[in-house]
């Protein structure tokens, strides 16, 4: 009898030990899990946006730029896109606008700003629907554009815009901006930049 009842009071304590154990368990993984996905945000998708581009003068006053946007997934959840885009924006020639301002010593970006607003000389947009278009953690897509320039345009800004679909609600996403110089003393032909 003594044999049973310190068997039964063996078992008794080794679930409790059990118990407590699988508790403290769950405690770590609890604490693991708020230091890793709340705390360092690691349940939100994390992108890195880069320009390359290509350009040819294919006529004496025609120019084509071709812009590849990469979108590089660098956390460690997957990033479904639905929507991006990417606009050239002319710097030189500047507008009138922005040479009046500059030469009368007024500053031409708004008050609501930290740039100038300069003129849009192309757009690309990117729409998928929801689930079509993923890029996995560690991997990269390149999207590419095509857009004819008039020559006498020098300086083009490239800005890129990509929605972060987990953020959509408050209008978050993923930006990049890149300036393009053409040279003055370009022929026909390929030229190679920004790589």
């Amino acid at each position: 009898m003594v044999n049973a009842q310190s068997a039964e009071i063996a078992k008794n304590l080794a679930d409790a030990l059990q118990a407590v154990a699988t508790a403290a368990a769950l405690a770590v993984g609890g604490v693991w899990t708020y230091l890793l996905f709340v705390r360092r945000r690691q349940k939100y998708p994390r992108a890195e946006l880069t320009h390359t581009w290509h350009h040819a003068l294919i006529t004496h006053d025609k120019r084509l730029l071709r812009v590849g946007l990469s979108i590089s997934n660098i956390g460690d959840v997957l990033i479904p896109l639905q929507h991006g885009e990417l606009r050239l924006r002319q710097i030189v020639p500047p507008y009138p606008e922005v040479m009046q301002a500059a030469t009368s010593g007024k500053d031409p970006v708004r008050k609501d700003s930290s740039e100038f607003e300069w003129p849009v000389v192309g757009i690309r947009e990117w729409n998928w629907s929801e689930g079509s278009v993923e890029i996995e953690p560690g991997e990269k897509d390149i999207y590419h554009s095509d857009f004819i320039l008039d020559a006498a345009i020098k300086t083009v800004e490239i800005a890129s815009y990509f929605e972060n679909t987990a953020k959509r609600r408050k209008g978050i996403g993923w930006i990049a901006t890149s300036i393009v110089e053409f040279p003055e003393s370009m022929t026909h032909g390929l030229q190679k930049d920004g790589d």
